[in-house]
């Protein structure tokens, strides 16, 4: 937000709007890597201050794990083969196109290695959360072939006379529906592994994987990631906290005791 920002429109809101601050995102229906200051998770923090506090975007793979097709930057993105510039704000800016290039102004490059929502990796590393984010900045850290996780997973047993058919020629992970409390994903998976999901781990989310519930293991210092045997899966994440059914229950017992103390005046 301090960064000086050349743009041709000397609009106030046109400058907030090429800022990019989280209110003018959700105007464009865009998401971005920090969302909205609602709910402040500290690992969320501490892997966002990692990245902004990098050298520069190259110097990790950051920007891959977070899934981010497009990067805006100030700062020509010029060295890195992962990052095409699509586009750039200078129009009715005078001067030759690049030199305004090499200037604050605003411009759009697309990430040739974005990482999709989620994705199957068969290779992973236990270790303290401390570890786990010293290794994710350093340029070794490869998200699309391993995944950091703090205690061992389990697989998941198959059970007598269970099938899960012939495993598949190829492995690949479709997105069918989301919703605001409700994620569904088409798994095919040629050999055990671990689908990792660029969302944020946080209490009273469950999975299920083809029905059954899933533990769900904190990936990544702050994702999720689910073990999976060979075959093809329908793998659900639901937003389900107990803390909202005991809300509920409190409020219904409240109401009715509203009632029945209402029904008392009146009598």
């Amino acid at each position: 937000m301090d960064t000086p920002v050349v743009i041709a429109s000397t609009s106030y809101l046109d400058h907030l709007r090429e800022r990019h601050v989280p209110s003018m995102n959700l105007l464009s229906l865009l998401h971005d890597i920090w969302g909205i200051d609602v709910i402040r998770l500290k690992r969320v923090d501490d892997l966002y201050r990692a990245l902004t506090h990098a050298p520069s975007i190259s110097t990790t793979n950051l920007v891959d794990l977070y899934g981010a097709k497009y990067v805006i930057s100030v700062t020509p993105i010029e060295k890195d083969p992962r990052f095409e510039l699509i586009h750039a704000r200078i129009e009715g800016l005078q001067g030759k196109r690049e030199d305004l290039l090499k200037e604050n102004t605003i411009k759009l490059y697309k990430n040739r290695r974005a990482l999709p929502r989620g994705w199957l990796v068969h290779d992973f590393e236990v270790m303290e959360p401390s570890g786990m984010l010293l290794k994710m900045i350093s340029k070794d850290f490869h998200p699309e072939k391993e995944v950091f996780l703090e205690e061992e997973p389990r697989w998941p047993s198959r059970e007598p006379g269970q099938s899960y058919g012939k495993s598949p020629q190829s492995e690949k992970v479709e997105l069918i529906s989301e919703s605001n409390n409700r994620l569904q994903l088409h798994v095919s998976a040629r050999k055990r592994c671990l689908l990792v999901l660029s969302d944020t781990h946080f209490p009273g989310w469950k999975a299920y994987v083809d029905g059954k519930e899933a533990k769900i293991y904190r990936a990544n210092y702050t994702f999720r990631a689910v073990p999976l045997s060979p075959g093809t899966h329908t793998v659900e994440f639901v937003y389900d906290p107990l803390s909202f059914k005991l809300g509920a229950f409190i409020t219904l017992l409240a109401a009715i005791g509203c009632l029945v103390l209402g029904w008392f005046i009146r009598r």
